[in-house]
């Protein structure tokens, strides 16, 4: 159970059931204090009148990255208690802005609350956007509300390298069966690409396998809408395109089989 310990988590927990606004959400985190975990010999730990910690001058203490599905990532929290999710190791939380954090890792991966219920993955290109200003739907989940007009269909620069690439990655998937993509206009917004994965998995677990690839793959300035549906038949492309990419055993396989 996941009860929030302080308004940045309160926020995390409403824009995650769609009672916030996700946008404002990671603007807020971006300037918000986080946490992470620093690692290292912690038998000489003392602790201060005010009962908290303090570390000799001679303490190494080190940031830990974990790995997911063949990729790394560095793990940040939003409470010191969240970290104990992950690990069972003594540790010291370290506190720390966001936008410091992003700022000094470029190009890394990184996971909020990773083994909590609320959490975020962060893509290296979706971070440069946001400390650049940029609100980013890189690999965003699409919602659609009930009533929306939406059209589909090809884009006319079809991202040929992306799904290229995707088609190489994807076996490795097990959970993915096929994938669609297109081109979307919901209501009067700007056109997007698409991306629709077919899983019996829930969407953090696709994304989580897909995620630490997408950056080499998804053009320059380019951003994906995702959705992940459990039968084709949801896909908002179904009706409309053809997969390009479908497992080769299994029902999926025999459906679009030529």
């Amino acid at each position: 159970m996941f009860e929030p310990e302080n308004d940045l988590e309160n926020q995390l927990v409403l824009a995650a059931t769609g009672e916030g606004d996700k946008d404002a959400f990671v603007k807020a985190l971006l300037d918000a204090q986080v946490y992470v975990a620093l690692f290292g010999d912690l038998s000489a730990l003392a602790r201060n009148d005010d009962g908290k910690a303090v570390l000799s001058k001679d303490t190494q203490l080190s940031l830990r990255v974990m790995e997911r599905n063949g990729a790394t990532y560095i793990p940040f929290f939003t409470s010191p208690s969240r970290i104990w999710a992950i690990t069972k190791e003594d540790h010291v939380a370290a506190p720390s802005s966001t936008r410091d954090l992003f700022g000094k890792y470029a190009d890394v991966y990184f996971v909020l609350n990773p083994g909590s219920d609320y959490g975020k993955e962060f893509l290296p290109g979706e971070i440069t956007d946001l400390l650049e200003g940029r609100t980013s739907n890189y690999l965003g989940q699409i919602d659609v509300p009930a009533g929306t007009t939406m059209r589909i269909g090809e884009p006319s620069a079809y991202p040929t390298e992306m799904v290229a690439g995707l088609k190489s990655l994807l076996p490795e998937i097990k959970d993915v069966e096929a994938a669609f993509l297109c081109l979307k206009q919901a209501g009067d917004e700007e056109p997007i690409l698409l991306l629709e994965f077919v899983s019996k998995a829930d969407r953090t677990s696709v994304l989580n396998a897909l995620g630490p690839h997408m950056r080499a793959l998804v053009p320059k300035g380019q951003n994906v809408d995702v959705r992940v549906c459990a039968v084709a038949e949801d896909a908002l492309s179904y009706e409309t395109m053809e997969p390009f990419y479908v497992k080769t055993t299994g029902l999926m396989g025999r459906l679009f089989s030529k």
